[in-house]
């Protein structure tokens, strides 16, 4: 993949991180009312806003029952909030709409993709604010550096490519350089949180940083057919429907028909308990998703180096086996029975048994055998 032609496009995502900074949030939003959710127990809050907690409760796989119109109808209420995090569930509800939205023009779908990008944007534009203006202290959950919103807008091309049905290798090229920039940020501020001994802001860091590098590593295998999102919001989030909970989607589509959506979990370190938890593949990314063992940065600087064309032949290397045992992890996955709850509900999204993986890759956990 030629790396240098890539700069000539547009980064949505980290375009917009720096544009949003010279934007105020609407005067109707004053981010110390956030000082009530940004603490132990706070996020719970959010639920008392019923449209957000009966969207949060819906099934994560992408089954016939969340259709895309009751995902816009979500997106419409929603869009109308102030706070940054029902912005971000309007804007998730509005661009899985318009993925599952197949019977519906692609005019129409491009449409509602956009009304989902508009509002992240919206919502990138109050977070940067808060993160400006807030007089409490932030407390360990909330992140306002903007960096998830933004690796979503960088994710959008690969989104309207889906639905106009050609996900090209240059749009691939062009969404790994957007998302290659904006985690050279989050090392910067995770590198900060080292230097400050602030362990929240740490782990926060870290997860998202083997997040997006799992996102790149998707990329680098350079295959149309299997294309890396972030989960949606309610995909995320544990609180509902805890063992569908993922981080990634891999979305398996030829000529933007989606065949299937496979979740991925992604843990800095794999425990007893995410291994019993979770029904997507959890790739532990200390191990499997890093150069130097546990630690993201040195990864993350190979890949920043390898996007603009600078890295060296072992850190070339180094990334390729990532991404090659990245796609091998997801082969034998796929392998693995299908479990009985999902063929029960008939969604897009496919949860699997673990057993081919373990196989090959002992670490990832003891083989699963209840359903």
């Amino acid at each position: 993949m030629p790396r240098e032609r890539v700069f000539h496009a547009p980064l949505p995502g980290s375009d917009a991180l720096k544009s949003a900074l010279y934007f105020d949030a609407p005067e109707s939003f004053d981010p110390n009312c956030l000082s009530e959710y940004d603490q132990p127990g706070g996020y719970y809050r959010y639920l008392l806003n019923e449209d957000y907690r009966e969207y949060m409760t819906l099934s994560k796989s992408m089954t016939d029952a969340v259709s895309p119109d009751i995902l816009v109808e979500y997106g419409q209420k929603l869009e109308s909030e102030t706070y940054p995090e029902y912005l971000r569930a309007a804007g998730s509800a509005y661009v899985e709409a318009s993925l599952l939205a197949a019977d519906t023009s692609a005019v129409d779908r491009l449409a509602i993709a956009m009304r989902g990008e508009q509002i992240w944007q919206r919502q990138l534009v109050s977070e940067l604010y808060a993160g400006r203006n807030l007089t409490f202290e932030v407390g360990d959950r909330n992140e306002y550096g903007g960096h998830r919103t933004a690796l979503n807008l960088a994710t959008m091309p690969l989104v309207k490519s889906i639905i106009v049905g050609n996900v090209s290798n240059g749009v691939m090229a062009s969404v790994l350089a957007d998302i290659a920039h904006i985690t050279d940020s989050i090392n910067i501020e995770y590198q900060a949180a080292i230097e400050q001994d602030d362990w929240a802001m740490q782990a926060q860091h870290k997860g998202l940083l083997f997040e997006a590098i799992a996102l790149m590593a998707a990329l680098v295998i350079d295959d149309p057919r299997y294309v890396p999102l972030l989960s949606t919001v309610r995909g995320g989030s544990g609180l509902y429907n805890a063992r569908q909970t993922h981080d990634i989607m891999i979305v398996n589509q030829h000529w933007g028909n989606i065949r299937k959506v496979i979740p991925i979990e992604i843990k800095s370190r794999l425990t007893k308990r995410a291994k019993r938890r979770y029904n997507a593949l959890v790739v532990p990314g200390g191990v499997r998703l890093t150069i130097n063992e546990d630690d993201p940065s040195g990864t993350v600087d190979a890949f920043s180096r390898f996007v603009r064309g600078g890295a060296s032949v072992d850190e070339e290397l180094a990334i390729e086996n990532i991404a090659t045992q990245f796609r091998e992890t997801l082969r034998l996955y796929q392998q693995g029975l299908v479990r009985f709850d999902d063929i029960a509900s008939s969604g897009l999204m496919r949860f699997h048994r673990n057993d081919e993986v373990v196989k090959h890759f002992p670490e990832f956990g003891t083989p699963i055998t209840r359903v």
